[in-house]
């Protein structure tokens, strides 16, 4: 069952963006085995109409490795530092959770903060272009870290339930 939702959610993506993944390679990071589903030819009668969709359009489908732990790192190389002067609470942990939605019309990402202390402070973001999932969860992700850093925190436990990424 979670493969068929994995293969339906591309097979939607790619009737949406129909121009983009004509004219882009596409690569599909999944924790599920993808690539063994819609190349094999023992898929089910869905699955099968669906890789059938799916092959006209030059889509490589990889293991999701650590995509946030890359796009994390891609940023802070980017010349973005955590670092801050050392205090006594640089050994606490902070806690940031984030979560985001799109829709036709809005795409809005929640934070939710909680410091060591567990002193919780919550905010919501709308954006004014609509954006993916991915990328409003990714927006949050910079914006809770940016958050973070202005109050020196240096231990972060980052948490997101983000399950596939189309790079």
């Amino acid at each position: 069952m979670p493969i068929e939702k994995a293969v339906l959610a591309v097979t939607s993506a790619a009737r949406k963006l129909r121009p983009y993944f004509q004219e882009h390679p596409i690569t599909v990071l999944s924790h599920l085995p993808l690539k063994s589903i819609m190349r094999g030819m023992d898929a089910s009668g869905r699955l099968t109409k669906w890789a059938i969709e799916l092959s006209e359009y030059d889509i490589e489908y990889a293991p999701r490795l650590a995509i946030k732990g890359k796009v994390l790192a891609d940023f802070i190389a980017e010349g973005f530092s955590l670092e801050a002067a050392p205090s006594e609470e640089s050994n606490q942990v902070w806690r940031l959770f984030i979560d985001a939605a799109a829709g036709k019309t809005a795409s809005m990402a929640g934070i939710v903060i909680e410091s060591p202390e567990g002193v919780v402070h919550e905010v919501s973001l709308r954006f004014e272009e609509i954006k993916t999932n991915n990328v409003a969860e990714y927006e949050a992700l910079i914006n809770g870290i940016r958050m973070l850093s202005t109050v020196g925190a240096t231990d972060v436990h980052i948490f997101s339930d983000s399950l596939l990424v189309f790079k």
